[in-house]
């Protein structure tokens, strides 16, 4: 939801962790804590990208699914792409047009693997609710 919402121009979140009425995420669901701590690094980390002007451009998508939405936005620290899946059932083999005539492979951000590119596209799978960030330059 929160790279959703970015995509779709949040310039700002909220978090809360339900401690109190005799609940603690921290005990009560130590996974999802784990997740929360990475995904507000990972947040921290991108923050200059998330402040930069403007909301991005969008993207289009080879196949035009609905479900995946994203943008390509430049700031001090490179330019990046956010692309997310908001089906929560559905897997997409994805391609994303970028503006320019390129072949290679390019970094996934914090997911230690990279991804083809062929003659502008980046080809990539987004499984139910997945988020893939690529770094540009």
């Amino acid at each position: 939801m929160t790279y959703s919402s970015i995509i779709s121009g949040a310039k700002g979140t909220l978090w809360y962790t339900y401690k109190g009425y005799g609940q603690n995420l921290p005990a009560d669901d130590p996974e999802l804590w784990e997740a929360q701590k990475v995904l507000l690094s990972e947040l921290n980390e991108l923050a200059p990208l998330f402040l930069a002007p403007g909301f991005g451009k969008e993207m289009e998508t080879v196949s035009k699914d609905k479900s995946i939405q994203a943008i390509i936005k430049k700031s001090i620290i490179g330019t990046f792409i956010i692309a997310s899946n908001n089906s929560k059932t559905e897997t997409f083999n994805v391609g994303l047009k970028i503006n320019k005539k390129f072949d290679g492979k390019i970094t996934v951000y914090n997911e230690n693997r990279e991804v083809l590119v062929e003659n502008g596209i980046i080809k990539d799978k987004f499984k139910p609710l997945d988020v893939h960030i690529y770094k540009l330059k």
